[in-house]
């Protein structure tokens, strides 16, 4: 969501010359101001005048002019002035009056009107938002509206009820994404506020941990990352680094963890500094079980690294960097071996095969390809995105006759999404470590 911040941006340019404009107006009529000022003043010093001669307040001591708390959620000018005997007991001790100074609101309908209109050529609808009744104000029905705190909630709500992981993560992952920071943060006096910032916080925590864990489970290092990512930025301090770096790890990626470690860590000695020591050891400790390993027995390490039974019956699913280790290492084997390996390219495609390139249909059918090629091939095979629309896929034991095959199952899988677009294949042998010397020479 956040569009706030988006019209605020786009308008900006517009206020800041109205700002201009308006500053300009005031100098030049400032004396307009003072007839209310006094008036304003003068009811102040009589109601003053009168408790000193019900001797319920001592000489005037101070002259207080303030901004009204409400003015700074609105943006607008209220002003109390006060006249007091005492700064200690200022509540309890001062007379005030409000004063709204009218001039700086002259126009305000038309900048209103103008400010409407520049908003509208950002696909806002037309017509009246705010409408009054009564001295009343109501957001007016017609125009339809979507509440950024409401649809995080019912994206959580739906996620738990949720029949498979793949549409729970679906969900999950549109709820997160909606969190965009503490709740109301300029409202943060308020009671109320802080009650639902601090539930909406509980939630979201709640919300990555088992996201988290459910990515951690599939290997899906990748999208761990991006939830890390986010969580940094949505909210601070709130370990996201660390998944991050898990994924990072996971990824083989060693140069970034370092790099991510050392930044972490000084960020965190900023924010905690000495009296919060034990909680950035703490956070040290986790991050250094990324990194490194205890010392332990060989029969414990195997167990560790040993896969859980079901995700055995899927094929291997890794990031690039695996994949690549992985094709280096069965070419070493098959040299000795003598098994046949194919490397399959799987392209997604439109009806008059080019490339998918675009975001908008490449991102959505990502998964649904993703989903084909798994469940068309084996257990010992091993699969990978590629880059946008473009998967690789090990397949081992397998000679390139059996691949036309594969490919069916794959197709078979991915009409039953009912979409338009196609995938197209090229298949070549993996050749054996010497085999590929023999070509470099031959070059």
């Amino acid at each position: 969501m956040m569009r706030c911040k988006e019209l605020e941006e786009y308008i900006q340019e517009y206020c800041s010359e109205r700002r201009k404009i308006k500053w300009e107006y005031l100098d030049k009529h400032y004396s307009m101001l003072f007839p209310a000022f006094v008036e304003n003043l003068d009811i102040l010093i009589k109601n003053w005048c009168g408790e000193q001669n019900d001797k319920e307040q001592d000489k005037i001591r101070y002259l207080i002019f303030q901004r009204l708390r409400t003015s700074g959620y609105t943006g607008t000018y209220e002003i109390s002035m006060g006249l007091s005997n005492s700064m200690l007991y200022l509540d309890e001790y001062m007379s005030c009056v409000y004063w709204k100074p009218n001039l700086i609101y002259e126009n305000i309908n038309s900048d209103m009107e103008n400010v409407r209109k520049k908003l509208e050529q950002t696909g806002l609808p037309k017509g009246k938002y705010i409408i009054s009744r009564r001295g009343r104000f109501y957001w007016n029905k017609e125009i339809p509206f979507e509440e950024d705190a409401q649809v995080f909630e019912e994206y959580c709500s739906r996620a738990r009820r949720a029949g498979d992981w793949e549409e729970q993560l679906e969900l999950c992952w549109k709820a997160v994404l909606m969190y965009k920071g503490a709740f109301l943060k300029g409202s943060a006096q308020e009671g109320w506020v802080k009650a639902e910032r601090e539930r909406y916080q509980t939630m979201f925590r709640k919300l990555v941990k088992y996201m988290a864990e459910l990515l951690r489970t599939k290997k899906a290092y990748i999208q761990l990352e991006k939830l890390g990512r986010h969580v940094s930025k949505a909210a601070p301090y709130e370990e996201g680094e660390l998944l991050v770096l898990e994924a990072l790890t996971g990824m083989g990626r060693t140069e970034q963890v370092e790099i991510l470690y050392g930044e972490t860590m000084e960020k965190y000695r900023q924010v905690y500094m000495e009296e919060e020591l034990v909680k950035l050891k703490d956070f040290r400790r986790k991050m250094q079980e990324q990194l490194d390993h205890p010392y332990d027995i060989l029969d414990n390490i195997q167990e560790n690294m040993t896969e859980r039974l079901e995700k055995v019956k899927e094929p291997y699913q890794c990031n690039w960097v695996v994949f690549r280790e992985i094709y280096h290492m069965v070419a070493r084997m098959i040299e000795r071996s003598g098994q046949q390996v194919q490397l399959m390219l799987c392209t997604l495609t439109d009806m008059e095969e080019h490339p998918i390139r675009s975001d908008e249909y490449a991102e959505v059918l990502s998964r649904y390809i993703w989903e084909s090629i798994c469940r068309s091939i084996r257990a010992g095979d091993v699969v990978t995105r590629y880059g946008r629309g473009q998967y690789l896929v090990l397949l081992i034991n397998t000679k390139p006759e059996d691949c036309q095959e594969i490919q069916k199952r794959i197709d078979a899988q991915f009409r039953k999404k009912n979409t338009v677009y196609e995938i197209r294949y090229n298949v070549k042998s993996v050749r054996s470590l010497n085999n590929a010397k023999d070509d470099q020479n031959l070059s």
